[in-house]
């Protein structure tokens, strides 16, 4: 007999499965994620604690994907500036703003030179 065979169950070859989750709450909202992973296979993860964390990193990352795509959050670029037009531009600014602070209380009242 070749073909599908219809109202048998399905018999995993590999035996049970487990199924790895993670879950955050953010502001209210759940976000979670699943991985299933044969059982078989799942024992020889967690017998190896390199394998199980690489593994539980997976998870969390798959984890941070998908809160970033619920978040939706802004991202912003920076360009830095070659160094010379960065000290330029402080340079501009501390004198900008040393013109515009009021001078410093103990800087009236000095006075240089010999007195006499």
């Amino acid at each position: 007999m070749s073909g599908p065979v219809y109202d048998f169950p399905f018999i995993n070859p590999f035996g049970a499965f487990v199924v790895l989750t993670a879950t955050v709450t953010v502001n209210g909202a759940e976000v979670t994620v699943q991985q299933q992973i044969d059982r078989a296979a799942w024992r020889c993860i967690e017998a190896d604690p390199q394998a199980r964390a690489g593994y539980e990193r997976s998870l969390r990352n798959h984890l941070a994907a998908a809160l970033a795509d619920r978040l939706q959050p802004t991202i912003t670029v920076y360009e830095p500036v070659h160094l010379s037009e960065a000290v330029s531009d402080a340079l501009v600014r501390a004198d900008a703003a040393m013109r515009e602070e009021p001078e410093p209380e103990h800087c009236r009242s000095l006075e240089l030179g010999p007195k006499g």
